[in-house]
């Protein structure tokens, strides 16, 4: 079900243990320490990218070059220059603006490490065989895992949490009743405890799954079930709010009960759409594409190539006090920039916006055509991982699970039509 070259080998279980460790064993030390919830993670995230840094220039890196030859072919050479051309032009900028040094080099260590972790990993031909005979033993230990780190150790490991999904999407796709029965009561745990963006991701990931069928014309019973659903949830939310208001009220006190009021809201017109004193979150991303474009002003340079790694915004005029209270060099230098596409546009213009955008067209592409199952699986993923990112945009740059699809997507292409 795993495969690899002796060299992919030492580096897979290298970078796994590393992100099981800090991940795990960073957050119980943070917590012991009286750092908790978002205020881990650029301590977390630290450790990561120096471990990967420490493992690719001392242990994978040198394995690699003297076992085997490396090669590189097309798909390799367009993904990484257009990485890479991305961050040249960026970097430049960033310099030329005076950005933060800090902040630079936090942006510039988060790429490389990405773009490493997309070279090893197809350097190792590091690839999975995930088909309908291991399908159930697969969701079921990742569905275990995912409990046993929320639960046992208060990790929610949301990399897992959207493969798991991916996984679970695949088994629908394929009509596979015994798999999804068995599914059922993991995948309603996991949402029950989730925040908004997973909920909204999973929503968002049964419409595409249902346009994906559409195009491939596997339009069973099944999707007419789930694309009904979908459609009688939308419906529900837009007209009837008194009874979802009494639904959600009943189930406030769970984490899934305040997701799904708070997301209410925003379509109940009794309310008159989102009531900023009360939804600070979503007042602060509207706050930040104001600021954005504030900054970005009326210079076309930068709304074509961004203004740099290490760009930061004044948000002094914040009503969510944890952002100012957060900030490395105050409310005046503010580097996190919540919404994807508003953190894309910022750093690297509408270029980079137009890269992102291709690039989740492109998966998308690949989930409809092709006909191998770990290919869509991972497709799946990604896209998954770029929905999830939309409110939360640094997760889709420190998230390691993405630039993993993108090497194994490449790496079952040329294993099942090799091109010279």
């Amino acid at each position: 079900m795993l495969y690899y070259t002796p060299s992919g080998r030492v580096w897979f279980f290298y970078f796994l243990m590393a992100y099981i460790f800090i991940n795990l064993i960073g957050t119980l030390a943070l917590n012991q320490a009286g750092i908790l919830g978002n205020a881990q993670t650029p301590y977390i995230r630290g450790l990561f990218v120096a471990s990967i840094a420490f493992g690719t220039v001392y242990i994978a890196g040198p394995l690699y070059l003297f076992n085997h030859k490396i090669k590189f072919y097309s798909e390799d050479i367009k993904f990484t220059s257009t990485i890479g051309i991305v961050i040249f032009y960026s970097l430049l900028i960033g310099f030329i603006n005076s950005n933060s040094y800090t902040y630079i080099l936090s942006d510039l260590a988060y790429l490389i490490v990405g773009l490493a972790i997309f070279l090893l990993t197809r350097f190792g031909n590091i690839h999975f065989d995930i088909n309908k005979n291991n399908l159930i033993k697969v969701s079921l230990l990742t569905a275990i895992a995912i409990l046993i780190l929320e639960f046992a150790f208060g990790w929610p490991s949301v990399s897992l949490i959207i493969f798991y999904f991916a996984l679970f999407l695949y088994g629908s796709y394929l009509g596979y009743k015994k798999f999804i029965f068995i599914n059922l009561i993991p995948i309603i745990l996991i949402a029950i405890n989730s925040n908004r963006a997973t909920l909204m991701t999973l929503g968002i990931m049964i419409i595409i799954l249902v346009f994906i069928m559409i195009f491939k014309k596997k339009f069973g019973l099944l999707a007419i079930f789930m694309y009904s659903s979908v459609l009688l949830l939308i419906l529900a939310i837009l007209t009837f709010n008194s009874l979802l208001n009494h639904f959600a009220y009943e189930i406030l006190s769970s984490p899934l009960g305040m997701r799904i009021y708070s997301m209410m809201e925003i379509f109940n017109p009794n309310v008159g759409g989102i009531d900023f004193s009360r939804d600070i979150t979503i007042s602060q991303r509207l706050y930040e594409v104001t600021a954005v474009t504030h900054t970005l002003g009326s210079n076309v340079f930068y709304w074509l190539f961004g203004y740099g790694l290490g760009g930061t915004l004044d948000m002094s005029g914040t009503l969510d006090t944890s952002v100012a209270n957060s900030a490395l060099l105050g409310a005046e230098s503010v580097h996190n920039i919540h919404l994807l596409h508003g953190a894309m546009l910022f750093r690297y213009g509408l270029i980079g916006l137009l890269i992102l955008i291709i690039f989740f067209f492109k998966l998308l592409k690949i989930s409809i055509k092709t006909v191998d199952s770990t290919t869509m699986i991972m497709s799946l993923a990604a896209i998954a991982i770029i929905i999830y990112s939309i409110p939360a945009s640094s997760f889709f740059v420190t998230e390691p699970l993405i630039w993993f699809c993108a090497a194994i997507i490449i790496t079952r292409k040329r294993i099942l039509k090799p091109t010279h």
